[in-house]
């Protein structure tokens, strides 16, 4: 049998390979085999009785964990056997961490040996109180403003921070530890600079031309996490996304290519389930799509498909999702991925893509097709644009519609509308003459 996740073989005992021991108890446990080569065969031992002797309590003096160790034989040769299970509180060796993955040992540092602690210890990032953050670190108007909207919605039995104390207001929250330790959750909701604490709490924004390495300008924004959605929003709105024109009669009108509600949603889910040990959140912004994307894969027990469907909540920040919960950022979990997809309809676009790749969650709006950007960049004339934009919203267009809109001639009108059947833009319908029109291709 081959090595893998389970089984480890070394021809001899060092005792550098108490790591390997310990990796298997900070993953699922696992066996390593002494006396047997990486072929797995078994090439025998000349210390095996002793090694049966010392190494139990060598075991148990540097790792401070037991394992199970017998002498086994095959074909006239002994080796020895070292079955360790998973264990729930993690395990040191020389102040060192390892782990087990797959069929290699690899020694936590940084944000994984951090994030491996915390799920041994049972907490989480969010719950976790951050020493150097005083309540002068928070945003006093924010706290108001969110309570307010506490109250609104009835989802805490208190009355507005400012008459309670800001300190019982968190209190009530379950954003303090009791001691008036300030828990990182609170930070990410109301903190006046939390990057100074959290490097990974801000959103950038990226406007591209036709591909992610044509980069037209960007923005960063930071700030309490409680309003950063909605000033991320108005931001798309006013520089990053240009209005979707269409005509009610004769008459233009602009609205976002994008449903608000959902791209809000898209922010919201962001801020509240992405993993704060990585980067910020990004926002990709093309011609043609929206493109939402933050650190920390889908949550254990979570697949792409149940996103479709109602699915049970799981939370990689609990505390902050709670916070968010009783303020009334979200309504409900578990059902932000369906809200997405039911605006998108709604709004006429199709179903928002959700993908689980690169270490993290990514959401993509796709625009829709005829709206005036992607009309111009396709090379279409000024009047063209309206033609195509009229027939959209009105279900047709006719000849006579058509001149009337650009006030052009009957010519111009029929020699434009040709050009857009040969482009794949309109489909002409009806008999020659006062019967015909035009129709969105669809």
């Amino acid at each position: 049998m081959a090595e893998n996740q389970f089984i480890e073989y070394k021809e001899s005992w060092r005792d550098e390979y108490l790591k390997w021991i310990a990796g298997f108890a900070n993953a699922q446990g696992g066996t390593l085999l002494i006396g047997v080569n990486d072929k797995g065969q078994v090439v025998g031992l000349d210390n095996a009785k002793r090694l049966l002797e010392d190494l139990p309590n060598k075991i148990q003096n540097a790792l401070g964990i037991i394992a199970d160790v017998n002498l086994r034989e095959q074909a006239g040769q002994a080796y020895i056997e070292i079955v360790t299970q998973p264990y729930e509180m993690p395990v040191a060796y020389h102040g060192e961490y390892h782990l087990r993955s797959g069929s290699t040992k690899q020694v936590l540092k940084g944000n994984a040996l951090q994030q491996f602690l915390l799920k041994r210890l049972g907490k989480t990032f969010d719950d976790v109180v951050e020493p150097n953050v005083r309540l002068e670190d928070l945003d006093p108007e924010a706290i108001q403003a969110f309570g307010q909207r506490v109250m609104e919605r009835q989802r805490l039995d208190q009355h507005e921070p400012l008459q309670i104390g800001l300190s019982t207001f968190l209190d009530n929250l379950n954003l303090t530890d009791g001691e008036g330790g300030l828990k990182r959750a609170a930070l990410i909701l109301f903190g006046k600079h939390p990057m100074r604490f959290i490097l990974g709490a801000h959103i950038k924004i990226g406007r591209f031309g036709q591909d992610a390495t044509d980069l037209k300008f960007q923005d960063e924004l930071s700030g309490d996490g409680f309003r950063l959605a909605e000033r991320t929003l108005q931001l798309l709105d006013s520089k990053y996304l240009p209005g979707l024109v269409s005509y009610q009669g004769l008459y233009r009108q602009e609205r976002l290519p994008y449903p608000p509600d959902a791209i809000r949603e898209a922010l919201l889910n962001a801020i509240m389930h992405k993993d704060y040990f990585g980067g910020p959140i990004f926002v990709w912004v093309y011609d043609d799509r929206l493109v939402f994307f933050n650190d920390g894969s889908l949550i254990e027990g979570l697949t792409l498909d149940d996103l479709q469907q109602p699915h049970s909540s799981r939370r990689r920040n609990p505390t902050l999702a709670m916070a968010m919960f009783r303020g009334g950022l979200v309504e409900t979990w578990g059902r932000g991925t369906l809200k997405m997809i039911a605006e998108c309809r709604a709004w006429g676009l199709p179903d928002p893509l959700f993908e689980d790749k690169q270490g993290g969650f990514w959401v993509t709006f796709f625009a829709d097709r005829y709206q005036e950007v992607l009309l111009r960049q396709a090379g279409l004339n000024e009047r063209q644009m309206k033609g195509v934009l009229y027939a959209k919203q009105q279900g047709r267009i006719t000849n006579a519609d058509y001149q009337r809109l650009n006030d052009c001639s009957r010519n111009t009108a029929s020699a434009d509308l040709k050009g857009l059947v040969q482009q794949n833009w309109l489909k002409h319908q009806g008999t020659k003459g006062a019967g015909s029109y035009y129709v969105i291709r669809q």
